[in-house]
Parts: C-alpha cells; sequence; structure tokens
C-alpha cells in the first residue's frame, strides 16, 4: 500500500490532462 506513489499519480496525471486540453480543447473551441 504505497499512497504516495498514487498521490503522486494523480497529481502526474492531472498535469497531462491540463497539458492535452490544452493542445486538444484549445483547436476544437476554435
Amino acid at each position: 500500500m504505497n499512497t504516495d506513489g498514487k498521490r503522486f499519480n494523480i497529481v502526474y496525471l492531472r498535469r497531462q490532462l491540463s497539458f492535452w486540453s490544452r493542445w486538444i480543447i484549445k483547436p476544437v473551441k476554435r
């Protein structure tokens, strides 16, 4: 049970989401 790993994973996923949202949502919103 390593909650630290899970917590880090969530933060990493969130960062990836924000990065991808910039790439995908911006052109779509056009």
